[in-house]
């Protein structure tokens, strides 16, 4: 499915379908308990009271100048919200490479050989 410009006046702004949705890893916020969550895209919108945890999976929903919102799906944090993905130079979440359909089923096939063979 197509990304699709959620406004003619603000193109950058998208909207993804669930299966083109990016993963992310958090990276950033060891020495803080975590990333700061907001509740909207604003950065001076509210602050969640539960930090992202480091090393927590986040799906990507919207992203728009350097923020991302998101849903949690595996670790600790707020299930939804706002974060930004740099602070100065350093990167606070690092997306996920998805392996290649392809490339998943021959290691697959490959594993399930080494297996028979092996019995």
């Amino acid at each position: 499915p197509p990304i699709v410009a959620l406004s003619q006046h603000e193109p950058w702004r998208t909207k993804l379908h669930r299966s083109d949705m990016a993963l992310w890893e958090v990276t950033g916020g060891a020495n803080t308990g975590g990333l700061l969550v907001r509740s909207g895209e604003e950065l001076g919108s509210s602050a969640l009271p539960e930090r992202l945890s480091p090393g927590a999976v986040v799906r990507e929903l919207e992203a728009n100048a350097g923020r991302l919102r998101y849903e949690l799906v595996s670790g600790h944090g707020p299930r939804s919200g706002w974060v930004s993905l740099k602070l100065k130079d350093r990167s606070l979440l690092v997306r996920k490479e998805a392996a290649a359909p392809a490339a998943a089923a021959a290691a697959a096939a490959a594993a399930a050989a080494a297996a028979a063979a092996a019995a």
